[in-house]
């Protein structure tokens, strides 16, 4: 690691301090008296939730190492010192503790690396837009990125790419024929409407068709061959400027695919 990230180091927040110890003593007392279970939990309270944590902030100390390797070492001295750096650092660490894979980490990383690089936003902007990350999950996050895509009127073929990549949230939940019949497929479309609902409560995404429910958009498919992708239908909600400057935080999209509107 470089010298550059010392101070990360120096300021990660101790992830066994007190309150966690209290949890773990107070935790232990009830477990002890639960047979098999509670012998379990008390194996993750003392072991697996604190190791997982400290795993997960070193890959994470690692992913911002290596977004930063390239931004000037004079900007580094500078702003990683500063108390904004330091707030937004803070905010960042509980949630790589938390981030169970390499995207949740990268986006993170990517945005405490524009905190110190983008000079438009003020410090203030920066914590909503590292708040806003910590609001969304990972489903959340990949139907924005959609959204975008459709924004800005890529090829087709460049949208059902990525919905076949993604296939679990794209496919045909929204049957209402064949909900009747599979209660599987009725769950699922409720979850996955919760998430697009998610984005337009936090201002991230708009309703496109005034006076319709929220409804998503999904593969469609060749009526003789089902096994054959043909399309990714639309749904009616329109990413906002605000949701493609976020996605623009997180290293998702380049500065000139942000919506104008």
């Amino acid at each position: 690691m470089s010298d550059e990230l010392s101070i990360i180091n120096n300021k990660l927040p101790d992830l066994d301090n007190n309150n966690s110890d209290k949890l773990v003593r107070i935790s232990g007392l009830i477990l002890n008296n639960v047979p098999v279970v509670g012998s379990i939990l008390t194996e993750v309270f003392k072991s697996i939730i604190p190791n997982q944590k400290e795993e997960r902030v070193g890959i994470f100390v690692e992913v911002l190492a290596e977004k930063l390797k390239y931004v000037d070492e004079d900007i580094l001295n500078l702003k990683m010192k500063s108390e904004e750096f330091t707030d937004l650092l803070e905010d960042a660490i509980p949630q790589a503790a938390r981030a169970m894979n390499k995207d949740r980490q990268n986006y993170i990383a990517s945005a405490l690396k524009n905190s110190l690089t983008n000079e438009q936003l003020e410090h203030i902007e920066k914590k909503k837009l590292l708040q806003l990350l910590n609001e969304l999950n990972d489903a959340e996050i990949l139907f924005l990125h959609y959204l975008n895509l459709e924004a800005s009127q890529i090829a087709q073929k460049d949208r059902l790419q990525f919905a076949v990549r993604h296939f679990y949230l794209f496919d045909e939940y929204d049957d209402r024929e064949k909900q009747k019949t599979d209660a599987d497929l009725r769950n699922k479309s409720a979850l996955r409407k919760s998430y697009l609902s998610k984005l337009e409560e936090i201002g991230l995404a708009r309703i496109s068709t005034p006076g319709k429910p929220v409804f998503t958009p999904w593969i469609s498919r060749n009526a003789s061959k089902l096994h054959q992708i043909t399309s990714v239908s639309s749904g009616n909600l329109r990413i906002t400027r605000l949701g493609s400057l976020f996605l623009y935080n997180i290293d998702l999209i380049e500065k000139e695919q942000v919506t104008t509107f």
